[in-house]
């Protein structure tokens, strides 16, 4: 499944707003339940709390993959946050995160949910992706960004 129809440019949000985790996943999860209410708020952060109590999502400096699996979710779904202050991930996180990719999907797509955190890994390795999203002043220049990106990685 590509990136861009995980992503969609009304659950991007530059610049964040929040200063630590628990604002983070607030922001996020308000964003996404905006564009799409079919989902109860809490569901989404009880999942995302319940997977992040098990190990921290941030994946490397700078970088959160925050994800949980969603009973009742049709698809899997995202949301990107980018903050240029940083956030105060957690006690591990030795560099406040500045990246963050949220992927919501349903319990029964194991595999694609991994292909999708491994895609996203992918770009998130790249440092001038991540140059120009820190760069990016709207959520739709991010959207295609992720276009771009992620085209020229598949024809590598």
């Amino acid at each position: 499944m590509l990136l861009t129809h995980v992503f969609h440019p009304d659950t991007i949000k530059t610049p964040l707003e929040s200063v630590d985790k628990a604002e983070l996943f607030e922001e996020m999860v308000d964003l996404y339940v905006r564009h799409d209410s079919s989902i109860d708020r809490n569901t989404i952060l009880n999942a995302l709390w319940a997977r992040e109590n098990k190990m921290s999502t941030a994946i490397r400096d700078g970088i959160a993959l925050p994800h949980a699996r969603i009973a009742g979710l049709a698809e899997p779904k995202g949301i990107i946050g980018i903050s240029k202050n940083g956030i105060h991930y957690d006690d591990s996180s030795a560099v406040p995160v500045c990246f963050v990719f949220m992927l919501l999907s349903t319990p029964g797509l194991a595999d694609l949910h991994l292909n999708i955190l491994s895609s996203i890994n992918v770009l998130l390795s790249n440092p001038e992706f991540l140059h120009d999203l820190l760069e990016e002043p709207s959520a739709l220049g991010i959207y295609r960004l992720l276009e771009n990106y992620e085209a020229a990685m598949l024809e590598i």
